[in-house]
């Protein structure tokens, strides 16, 4: 694996990082078949995974840091590395920049949201690919090892490879976040569920599906969005911009170029 290889990789395990406040993001899986362990506050390779990925993957914790199950954005596997029950044929896809992301629901702890978004080929040559969707886990379900209760609802027909989450830091809920063409949807997750989407219009307008790769994030304290967009058609080119976000209306706004200068994929922020 190249340095290149690792920078994504850690880029897209650091997805959910924002989400909690205590241990539930303590044991990663990722790759073929392996994780870290970061209960002792050590990394402790794990090797008892089941998951395959090139890209895109999420894994959640309880608040002891106890393994729930994790997924790549096509199956679910539950703590004990089986296949979740009805947890296999999600839309999302191994090569995926952040095929798929895991949300909780504030108002109860048994319920889970994945989000998954799929991948540039699924929409070229005439397909039409499977756009952003999210389904729901229920943990109280199969003995307390989980089950997918409800499976693929279509938020967005078409979409790019971009999706990230963080809490409202307000107790509310949480938002996810994706971008298509020249918007942002930003959808706040609370207690009832996955509400309409704030659609805002800002930025390039990405209209050719091979240029929908590259990622997206919240910083830590939601206040700020970086996205990449690689583009390859008609020729190459990159963009890393920067835009505040409003935790409260789901408005993205003040947007800046930081970059057009190299090669632009996986993005992060620094903790402060």
């Amino acid at each position: 694996m190249t340095k290149t290889n690792y920078y994504i990789l850690i880029f897209t395990l650091l997805l959910t990082v924002p989400l909690f406040a205590q241990r539930e993001t303590t044991n990663w899986y990722f790759g073929s078949n392996v994780g870290l362990d970061f209960n002792s506050g050590n990394p402790e390779v794990l090797l008892d995974g089941r998951i395959t990925t090139s890209e895109g993957c999420s894994t959640v914790s309880d608040s002891n840091g106890s393994l729930l199950f994790y997924t790549n954005g096509v199956e679910i596997w539950n703590k004990n590395h089986n296949v979740m029950q009805n947890g296999d044929g999600l839309l999302g896809n191994i090569s995926s920049t952040q095929s798929v992301i895991i949300v909780p629901n504030v108002s109860d702890s048994n319920i889970y949201y994945i989000f998954t978004a799929d991948v540039f080929q699924a929409y070229l040559n005439g397909g039409e690919g499977n756009g952003f969707n999210y389904s729901v886990v229920n943990m109280s379900l199969d003995g307390g090892l989980g089950s997918v209760i409800t499976k693929n609802i279509n938020l967005l027909s078409q979409s790019s490879e971009k999706v990230s989450a963080v809490s409202a830091l307000d107790g509310t809920g949480f938002w996810v976040i994706t971008h298509s063409r020249n918007k942002f949807y930003a959808y706040k997750i609370d207690g009832s569920g996955v509400n309409n989407p704030v659609i805002t219009t800002i930025g390039v307008d990405i209209d050719n599906f091979n240029n929908i790769r590259g990622s997206i994030k919240f910083s830590p304290n939601g206040e700020k969005i970086a996205i990449t967009h690689s583009i390859f058609e008609p020729s190459f080119n990159v963009y890393l911009n920067l835009y505040d976000f409003n935790l409260n209306t789901g408005v993205v706004h003040n947007e800046k170029q930081i970059a057009t200068d190299r090669v632009f994929y996986g993005i992060e922020f620094s903790p402060n």
